[in-house]
């Protein structure tokens, strides 16, 4: 994604919070909204840097599907798979997964949503993205050393994991 793109895209989910709060807040873009700038800068860093708004953007997606999206199962298929595809932010699937998993609640709520998929099948998506995704759960888990608490907890979906490759 070009910085223009995700500097716009980072808006566009960090507005969703303030509009919910104040649905009288003027609607600008992410280069003149300056509560916008000075929330990215002090929490992310430098302005002009693509490093800043990758991670702005990776923490501010995860947040808002946090407290957004209550439906664990959509939560994977759409949030995780096909929305980044449908909308060009695919590639930072994984900051997203990562920052989902450090909040409060994170991992629970991705481990219920794929084993809601796994026992409930699919509706948008594919057997291969959703196998994919638990690929990639797992190896984010990895590196925030957590890799034993999430394959613990989708240790009960063995078998619903076995029955869906089959």
């Amino acid at each position: 994604m070009k910085l223009a793109a995700l500097k716009e895209r980072t808006y566009q989910t960090w507005l969703i919070d303030y509009l919910i709060d104040d649905p009288e807040t003027p609607v600008q873009t992410a280069t003149t909204d300056l509560a916008f700038k000075s929330v990215i800068r002090d929490r992310f860093g430098d302005l002009r840097r693509k490093a800043t708004w990758e991670a702005a953007f990776a923490t501010i997606e995860a947040k808002s599907m946090y407290d957004h999206f209550d439906e664990r199962h959509f939560l994977i298929e759409h949030n995780f798979i096909e929305f980044p595809e449908q909308y060009g932010y695919n590639e930072y699937v994984p900051q997203i997964l990562e920052q989902f998993l450090q909040l409060k609640g994170g991992m629970e709520c991705i481990v219920s949503g794929l084993q809601s998929v796994l026992k409930n099948g699919l509706f948008a998506t594919t057997k291969p993205a959703i196998l994919n995704f638990l690929q990639l759960g797992y190896q984010v888990a990895k590196r925030l050393e957590l890799e034993q608490a999430f394959s613990s907890a989708m240790a009960d979906s063995l078998p619903l994991l076995t029955a869906s490759a089959a």
